[in-house]
């Protein structure tokens, strides 16, 4: 272990943003690239707009005019033009529909009636790890919020190099918990915020309930189209939400593992890889080109492991004062110490927004990295 200065850390918080981002525009490639992969999911899209097309017609216009921000209707225009050109249809516009299909079943759950069923379904996949005081949800918002006009962050040029191209979308790159967008129920200072600013990781916006919408629909509909469902489907959302920048990375690992599809633990990128368990080896034929992918970024030169103290004479201003890189001696006991849970979000419910040295030194004597003082 060595200790950084605030430039050293600037430097790797560069690297770990442009790294994540490869990491999910390769993903996109390779579900785009995989036949075994993107046309089970062309169905499954398809499934959904013909399931849309029976729908009530005022709940599904109102909801496309809610999501009017999604990029599928630049590249493909109209819901009857999608549904025609579904054989053709990229990852990110599957992901598109998707999160178009979760705004129809929301608001056809405030219609009530049949639909209401399909909504609280979809819910339980926003899991609720904890309770406030007053025993509400801590994680997860209860409407969608978007990011327009002049309240939308500018994202910097040298950054804008490393996302595909797509609409505004979603929570998008808005700093998480700072209440950009008016009447945004994030609290001031978000737990994944803190997250990030201990680890180093890139900001984007809060913990991703699109990955919770996309878990539900890959298992509902590989259901209803007669598929083999394999939990590799699931890395859709991270591929697709990341590579756009509607989320960073761990904002999407964090709901699949709370789903337990995964247990994603900071910077090993082969733990995003759903292995089954003893009583099921899932056996989809582009599972080792995904484990290819995630691999190649866990041993990458810029994945570097740190933690990250800020100045405790600016309190509430993010400004770093230092951190720790860890060497190759270390990395299993912060492999420990990074992994996401109900555990690892409960102890960071209780953390500084800017940690102090002090307190990041607390959590490393924890897990055996520094002697306990």
């Amino acid at each position: 272990m060595r200790e950084l200065r605030r430039i050293d850390v600037q430097a790797l918080k560069n690297q770990r943003f442009q790294l994540e981002q490869m990491l999910a525009i390769e993903l996109v490639a390779t579900f785009d690239k995989e036949d075994s992969l993107i046309v089970p999911l062309r169905k499954m899209a398809k499934r959904a707009l013909d399931d849309m097309n029976n729908m009530q017609e005022s709940v599904v216009l109102d909801a496309c005019k809610d999501e009017n921000l999604l990029y599928i209707w630049q590249t493909r225009g109209s819901l009857t033009h999608i549904g025609n050109e579904w054989q053709s249809l990229k990852a990110g516009e599957c992901s598109d529909i998707i999160r178009l299909y979760g705004a129809v079943v929301e608001k056809l759950g405030k219609a009530g009636g049949g639909g209401a069923q399909l909504d609280t379904l979809k819910k339980t996949y926003r899991p609720a790890p904890m309770k406030d005081f007053q025993g509400k949800d801590m994680i997860w918002d209860t409407d969608r919020y978007r990011v327009r006009g002049k309240k939308q962050v500018q994202i910097p040029q040298w950054q804008q190099l490393w996302q595909e191209k797509a609409h505004v979308h979603g929570i998008d790159f808005k700093q998480a918990g700072k209440g950009v967008e008016e009447g945004s129920s994030i609290l001031s200072w978000s737990t994944v915020r803190k997250i990030d600013n201990a680890f180093g990781l890139p900001i984007g916006a809060d913990i991703s309930g699109t990955t919770a919408d996309s878990l539900f629909f890959i298992e509902r509909f590989a259901r209803r189209c007669g598929i083999e469902y394999d939990p590799i489907y699931q890395l859709l959302a991270l591929a697709t939400l990341v590579s756009a920048r509607h989320h960073a990375l761990l904002e999407v690992a964090l709901t699949m593992t709370l789903n337990k599809v995964v247990t994603y633990s900071i910077g090993f990128y082969s733990s995003l890889y759903p292995a089954g368990d003893i009583n099921h080896v899932y056996q989809h034929p582009a599972r080792g080109k995904i484990k290819g992918v995630l691999n190649q970024y866990e041993k990458h030169d810029f994945n570097k492991h740190i933690l990250v103290y800020f100045d405790p004479t600016k309190k509430g201003s993010e400004e770093i004062l230092g951190g720790y890189l860890f060497d190759e001696g270390e990395i299993e006991r912060f492999k420990e110490l990074a992994v996401t849970g109900k555990d690892f979000i409960w102890r960071f419910v209780t953390f500084p927004p800017d940690p102090t040295k002090v307190r990041i030194k607390r959590m490393m004597g924890h897990y055996g990295l520094i002697a306990p003082e």
